[in-house]
């Protein structure tokens, strides 16, 4: 019997993150890969893109079946950390987020690029060096997130499924990034879906000057018309987890 398989993007520690903070941010992801192994039987990858190496003592905790990919001295992340630098200069000069001076405005780029620029690179690279075709199925999970009493596969039938956030005012389908899914006998098509919506991220901010995050590059990512992008929309992804508003007041999302 095939296996599932999740797809765990991270970014535990980082060089300003206190350490109780980092021990924190390390338990929440321990945490996520309970919730899959509560509810399936799956290989669970983390693909770490933080800025600072966990304790080698940590690395014990993660379950069997799961496997740590430290990748935070990679040459992409790297790259991405140049890359964030010189967006967040230059663009923080071109856009206004309400009474916000330049440098929250260059803080807010800068986080914005890290977070969906090095995501989407991680899963091209993790996708381009391993053969998914052998799974049921591939779902992606942010880390620190869980799977709820909500997570159902049946929601996940299509070839690729995400959820619709919101519609921007250019018609942009806005679609989640936290938790989706693909069917592995069609991983070829969703890894070329991938690294086209890497081309698009990368379009964006280097020749466009745009400010873009992953949830708004994937609907472009994956085609110019629906027919094109072939996406099962979900109305339920099973999935909650706390996140930070603009303002840095924490929230709980369930999707």
């Amino acid at each position: 019997m095939a296996k599932n398989c999740y797809i765990v993007s991270s970014a535990i520690a980082t060089k300003t993150t206190a350490r109780d903070e980092t021990l924190d941010r390390w338990l929440a992801t321990t945490h996520t890969c309970d919730s899959i192994n509560a509810r399936d039987n799956a290989d669970i990858f983390i693909l770490d893109t933080g800025s600072a190496r966990l304790p080698e003592w940590i690395h014990k905790w993660w379950s069997k079946n799961t496997k740590f990919l430290e990748w935070c001295n990679e040459q992409g992340v790297k790259e991405k950390r140049t890359e964030a630098e010189v967006f967040s200069e230059k663009l923080s000069k071109k856009y206004r987020i309400g009474d916000h001076d330049q440098e929250f405005i260059k803080k807010f780029i800068w986080t914005a690029f890290m977070k969906s620029g090095t995501e989407c690179w991680a899963i091209r690279k993790f996708l381009n060096e391993n053969d998914l075709s052998k799974y049921d199925n591939v779902f992606k999970v942010s880390g620190r997130y869980v799977l709820n009493e909500h997570f159902d596969l049946k929601n996940y039938s299509g070839k690729w499924t995400f959820k619709e956030q919101s519609l921007l005012k250019d018609g942009t389908r806005n679609l989640s990034s936290v938790m989706w899914g693909f069917k592995g006998k069609h991983f070829e098509e969703f890894k070329q879906k991938w690294n086209d919506t890497y081309n698009f991220m990368m379009h964006s901010w280097k020749v466009n000057g745009s400010v873009r995050d992953l949830e708004s590059t994937i609907w472009h990512g994956f085609g110019e018309t629906e027919e094109d992008r072939q996406i099962n929309y979900t109305k339920k992804l099973g999935v909650m987890g706390k996140v930070n508003s603009l303002e840095g007041d924490l929230k709980i999302v369930n999707q």
